[in-house]
């Protein structure tokens, strides 16, 4: 074929889809208003939405729907949403330095694209089931958390003075959750808590879990029953018994994530009701952005692994 004859037709297919872009809304976020794609990727799309900026969704989403209008009013929005992206500047060529890759600095994007080369299905992939959750790993720790960490089962332990009885069920716990690679200094916490002790643990852990008043009162003094605890056995067992509404909190982590979203960074030091509010707001936040870009978290606790698996430096060291 005449290569001024292939241009032509190339340019005549293409015609259509730059004169009249297809316009979208997401099924849940109306307040965003109308969008359209400004740049697509091998497995993503990135939209430009009225009222929420840019935001990216892999291919196959199910957050978003066409929206019908007329050619001239679809072309027109394009052109205006379009008008509103950022240039990217040319930065002068500097010296290279070969320097790690810093998780803080990474964007959730890159986080999305590290996830989907891991597994390309999400939260479903077969090998994400296999090494994240499986009946043999989280899923067992977590009804085993729930069965021995229930309400009647504490209730009646502590009401005939078993208080030991319970202590060693939370360190059982604590043991079926090594999946999330507590550290033994982490670990050992438990070590300082003696007989005199057991008793404040044993009711303030009850409290914890089951308890009716303000959840960061209830936290404050299950984490002073103890003298102190690292942020990974205050968050664990309210994460594992109620997944769905609790992150387990590894500060450092979150402080990355937080930074990905460029949202305020939650607290670094000790644990307390109020520092952890600000870190189940990330993991809240992270939950949402997973959602809107066709993901679907079953619970916080995957949220967790999403951001283990694509924050650490050997996740970021997979991606070139």
């Amino acid at each position: 074929m005449n290569p001024t004859r292939a241009r032509e037709k190339i340019s005549d297919t293409l015609a259509p889809r730059l004169s009249a872009p297809t316009v979208y809304a997401h099924v849940s976020q109306t307040q965003w208003g109308l969008g359209v794609a400004a740049s697509v990727r091998s497995d993503r799309t990135t939209y430009v939405f009225e009222h929420a900026g840019e935001r990216t969704f892999l291919h196959g989403t199910t957050a978003l729907q066409e929206v019908s209008l007329p050619s001239e009013e679809r072309q027109a929005l394009a052109r205006a949403l379009l008008s509103r992206r950022t240039p990217v500047k040319k930065r002068a060529p500097t010296a290279r330095r070969k320097q790690p890759a810093d998780p803080s600095a990474t964007l959730f994007e890159r986080q999305l694209e590290i996830f989907a080369t891991t597994f390309p299905k999400g939260f479903a992939d077969a090998r994400f089931v296999n090494e994240e959750r499986s009946v043999t790993k989280r899923d067992a720790a977590i009804a085993f958390a729930r069965e021995v960490l229930a309400k009647p089962a504490l209730d009646e332990a502590i009401a005939t003075g078993a208080f030991g009885d319970v202590l060693d069920r939370a360190r059982r716990v604590v043991q079926a959750m090594h999946s999330l690679m507590l550290p033994k200094a982490d670990q050992r916490g438990f070590e300082r808590i003696g007989e005199v002790a057991q008793e404040r643990f044993a009711r303030t852990l009850r409290d914890l879990l089951h308890g009716e008043s303000e959840y960061a009162s209830r936290f404050d003094a299950f984490v002073g029953s103890a003298g102190s605890q690292p942020w990974t056995l205050a968050t664990l067992f309210s994460a594992t018994v109620h997944p769905e509404h609790h992150l387990f909190v590894k500060p450092t982590l979150n402080v990355r994530q937080a930074s990905a979203l460029d949202l305020h960074p939650p607290p670094l030091g000790a644990p307390t009701g109020d520092a952890y509010a600000k870190h189940l707001a990330i993991g809240n936040a992270v939950r949402s952005r997973l959602i809107d870009a066709g993901l679907a978290p079953r619970d916080l606790l995957d949220v967790y692994s999403f951001a283990w698996r694509t924050l650490t430096r050997s996740a970021q060291s997979t991606m070139p």
